[in-house]
This record gives C-alpha cells, structure tokens and sequence, in this order.
C-alpha cells in the first residue's frame, strides 16, 4: 500500500479535530490504494439500524467500490485506446474525493484532476482527503456548482480530456456543460441511479428526465439503459457532436455508462441515425426495433393486439470489443489490483453478447405456456446456434437470452424441442 503523508496515530488526530469542525462523525475506509476519511455511516442509520449512505451529511457509499473499479479499469484502457498522456480531467460532484483520488494513485497518464464539490463539507473533507494521500500535484480540489466549474474550467483553462458524473440520482443537468467541456475524442463517464424511473415504474417522471416514455417490461433493465443512453446523446446531437459508445452497463443499482464524444457532424449524424424505438407487444411478448416512428402501426404483426412503443432510446452497441479487451488484459495484467470480482464476468459476457437491441427471458409468459417449465437460458442458446442462429446470454439480465431469431422462429424452436427441454 501506498505510504501516506501520516501515519495511523496522526490520522486519528486529524480525524477528530475534522469531525469537530464539520459536525459530522467520521470513519477511516480503505479503498483500492487510498485511505480516505468519510461519514460514520452507521452513526446516520434509521432507528432499526438500516444504513442509506444518503442520510449521511457527505456522501459516501462502499457499495460503489465496485463502479469506481470499473472506472479505474476504463480510463486506463481509454489511455491505450486513445493514445493519450497526460490527461487533465474533472469530477465536479466530488463529495470524499474518494474516486479522484483513486483515479491519482492507480492511473498512470494524468497530469491533472479537478475535484469539486457545491458543499462546504464535502469540500473540506476532499482537500483533507487529497493531503492524506500526497496526490496534491495531480488532484485539485474546488468548491462551487458542477456546471459552473465545467464551464469555468472549459473556458479559461480549456477542455478536458475526460469528465466522470456521478450523481445521487439522474445526471441528466449535467450533460450540456460535460459535454461541451470535452476535447474532441475526449471520454465522458456517468452514473445513474434513478433506476425506477428509468425502468418503467414511473413512466411520467422517465418523460421529465428523459424526454422517453418506458413502462415495466420483461426487458426493462436494457429498455432502461438505451432510454439513458439515447437521452444523453440526443443532447449530444443537438450540439453537434457524435459519440461512441465504449461500455454501457448495469449493476448493483446503477447504471454506468462510457462514450468518446466527437465534434463532428457527420459522427452526429451516424449517432442521431441509431436513435428509435422498442415496439412491446404486453399481450404475445413480440418485440421489435424501429429506427423510425413511421414504421409504427400500432398493432401487433404477431397478434393484432395493442402494441406499446418505447423510446426514444439508443439502438446501437453496448460496448466496443476492442475496447474491453483493453479492460480484460489490464485486469490480467495487474493482480495486484483489488478489484471487485465480478468485473472479470461482466465483461466477458459483454464481449460474447450478440448485438441487438433488447433481451428476451425465459420465464415469460409466452414459453411458460409451451414447455410448462422454466428454461436454462444456456440450453436455449444451444439449441438456437444449432439451429443456425446467432445466440447469447444477456449480461443485463441472468434470465434473458438474446437472438437474432424471428420471435415466431423462437416459438417454433421450442416447439420442436418441448419434449426434451
């Protein structure tokens, strides 16, 4: 571990003077190769002793140790990916400083990060956070609005190379001023966990946030995240940029996303062309995308029934292969890295998913009725590549599977095979 500017005897002293000026308890929590000071949080838990990091004066969660990882993994394979050095990049709603800090010790590359926080505290804590692990040099920290510190810094100082948002809830406010802070080329990293809104459960608050309309459906956790993704680069768009995605995920109760914005209005206009819908239809299960709203009609092609349309939403990849494998390799490369366990199988399934723009389960009421039995996702798979197929697991969902197969070809598979399944 990283030897820091004071030892554990000196960091009590601190610790308690700290928790004297901010009227806040304070906690030490050791974290990939930093050691940084954050709320008790078990000295903020309800009355019958549940612990929400929101109650807590400054933010903290130890839960999203396992997103700060991913992020961790991401900028190093963005250096690669890119071929840039020496980055200057900003978290502009900081709180502990926790993820800048990190981003100093275990990225190689950067020459400078600007943290900043609107609270007092929370700025306080970070400056005092930064000194406990000597990254002074690279990690500044600031206190003031996140959209006025991206502006400030993309004027006066101009633009950055990366920008990393992460939000309590939507990071929809933020997206204008990240986006216009970024070079070209350069990466753009957010958080969202509003994930019922996004899902489906409070279609009128997703319209709000996200200019989307989405209800609960068997595939809403992938519904969800192209709804976030085509909000974000709808904005994208608006200004004139396009964008790639590098790596769009769900976990936990987050969703995480990764793009490199282009200034480029013929990347804007290639992105604006994978904006569409999802077509549902509640009562058979068919569903279908649509690049355009023309191609709407209503009902179902399947069963004439009612069909619903969601969207808008992103209808391209999840992730660019050659950038993930920079991910792998690097995991591979660096045992020494504490990182959650579950990355290394996140993205594998993500490599092998097949490209399309929603997931089926197996538990849906459709193939319940023709096997009377709940299937394994991998024996579907199988038995769809037999059949010529392109078939896979979906790495958003432990139930879906997804396929290029018609959902009328689906059905008559199963058919086939009830008998043995």
């Amino acid at each position: 571990m990283r030897k820091f500017i004071k030892d554990l005897k000196t960091l009590d002293s601190i610790m308690r003077k700290l928790e004297n000026e901010l009227l806040v308890k304070l906690k030490l929590y050791f974290e990939g190769k930093a050691a940084i000071l954050g709320p008790d949080l078990a000295s903020y838990a309800t009355p019958n002793g549940h612990i929400d990091p929101a109650r807590a004066p400054i933010f903290y969660n130890p839960r999203m140790k396992c997103n700060r990882d991913m992020s961790i993994l991401a900028l190093r394979a963005y250096i690669r990916y890119s071929s840039r050095s020496k980055l200057v990049g900003a978290e502009p709603l900081c709180a502990t400083g926790v993820r800048s800090i990190r981003y100093a010790l275990e990225v190689d590359g950067l020459s400078c990060i600007i943290a900043s926080d609107i609270d007092q505290r929370a700025y306080k804590l970070a400056t005092v956070n930064v000194r406990i692990n000597t990254v002074e040099d690279i990690v500044k920290v600031l206190r003031g609005d996140a959209n006025y510190i991206l502006s400030k810094i993309s004027w006066e100082e101009g633009k950055l190379d990366f920008v990393d948002i992460d939000p309590y809830g939507s990071p929809m406010k933020f997206i204008n001023s990240a986006l216009l802070s970024l070079k070209h080329g350069g990466l753009f990293m957010a958080t969202a966990t509003d994930l019922p809104v996004l899902m489906g459960v409070y279609p009128k608050a997703c319209f709000r946030r996200y200019s989307a309309y989405n209800i609960k459906v068997p595939f809403s956790y992938e519904a969800g995240l192209r709804i976030l993704l085509g909000a974000i680069i709808r904005e994208a768009i608006k200004l004139d940029f396009g964008v790639k995605v590098l790596l769009a995920y769900y976990l936990d109760h987050y969703y995480r996303i990764f793009l490199v914005k282009y200034r480029s209005g013929r990347v804007a206009n290639e992105s604006a062309s994978l904006i569409g819908f999802i077509e549902y239809c509640p009562k058979c299960g068919l569903r279908r995308a649509l690049k355009h709203i023309e191609e709407y009609e209503g009902a179902c092609i399947n069963c004439k029934h009612a069909s619903i349309l969601l969207g808008p939403l992103w209808l391209g990849p999840l992730c660019d292969s050659e950038f993930i494998k920079y991910m792998l390799e690097n995991i591979e490369k660096n045992e020494e890295d504490t990182f959650d366990k579950r990355i290394r199988k996140l993205l594998t399934k993500m490599i092998a998913e097949i490209d399309q723009p929603f997931y089926y389960r197996v538990d849906e009421k459709v193939f319940l009725n023709l096997v009377s039995r709940e299937i394994s996702p991998k024996t579907l798979v199988t038995l769809l590549r037999e059949e010529g197929y392109a078939a896979s697991l979906s790495a958003l969902d432990p139930k879906g599977f997804k396929t290029d197969a018609g959902f009328g070809d689906i059905l008559k598979l199963l058919k086939k095979n009830v008998t043995i399944i």
